[in-house]
């Protein structure tokens, strides 16, 4: 390992050589004191709308059970009507929690 300190632009920095695995390098005198800090959460909040949260919900809910709908058609062999028909009825029976979830994102 070797160990250097070069300075390069305004911070000083020390470098590490692995033998063949590359260089890395520390700032050692980083000055904290320029360093503007905002909290991500901190912003204004950004609802979706109605029709954006549920186009978003149901897309979700769609894509992930029909997602797995060649596999259940596999598994199912000549009964894959009825095990897609108990799909779409799980899809229809989640409409309402898809809506009120559309609302809450309202």
């Amino acid at each position: 390992m070797n160990l250097e300190a070069h300075s390069s632009g305004d911070a000083a920095r020390e470098s590490f050589d692995f033998a063949g695995w590359g260089t890395a390098e520390r700032i050692v005198d980083l000055d904290d004191s320029t360093v503007a800090v905002t909290k991500l959460d901190s912003g204004p909040r950004h609802k979706l709308g109605e029709l954006k949260a549920t186009a978003i919900c149901g897309n979700d809910i769609t894509s992930s059970t029909l997602y797995v709908s060649a596999l259940c058609a596999l598994q199912a062999g000549p009964f894959a009507p009825i095990a897609l028909a108990v799909v779409a009825a799980v899809l229809f029976c989640s409409e309402r929690f898809t809506q009120r979830l559309a609302r809450r994102f309202h």
